[in-house]
């Protein structure tokens, strides 16, 4: 499950980091949306701070992030849709990350506060996300 919403934001971040100094803040923001896509809108989004580090002769860099979004579906909202397999799937998954972002299941409709962590690797064809966890 991790590993969708990891290649959701990939793709996404991906095009947007190109290959120069440190990944924008709109990256950062762009991979959260992709991460929270179907459960919570990002409203809003700040880079608090930025890390660049190398592990293992990989190039990374950390994004420390808070964020508001509006709480699209809820635990109960997910219990009341007919069960879809591999969406549902997805969406708890992304409920979870949702919670832990934001210290709490949220309610349908709510604004949440988000605070987190966007990890960038560097590839040869630019940043690319690597996970995105809270702090």
């Amino acid at each position: 499950m991790n590993k969708l919403r990891i290649a959701a934001a990939v793709l996404v971040a991906s095009a947007l980091c190109g290959c120069g100094g440190s990944p924008a803040a709109k990256a950062g923001r762009e991979a959260v949306s992709a991460a929270l896509a179907g459960v919570a809108g990002v409203k809003t989004f700040r880079k608090t701070r930025g890390e660049s580090f190398v592990h293992l002769e990989i190039k990374g860099y950390r994004m420390s992030f808070e964020a508001t979004a509006v709480v699209l579906l809820d635990q109960a909202g997910l219990q009341a849709m007919p069960d879809a397999g591999q969406e549902t799937l997805d969406l708890l998954s992304k409920l979870g990350q949702l919670s832990g972002l934001c210290g709490g299941p949220p309610a349908r409709g709510a604004t949440a506060t988000l605070k987190g962590v966007v990890t960038f690797m560097k590839t040869d064809s630019g940043w690319t996300v690597y996970e995105i966890r809270s702090p």
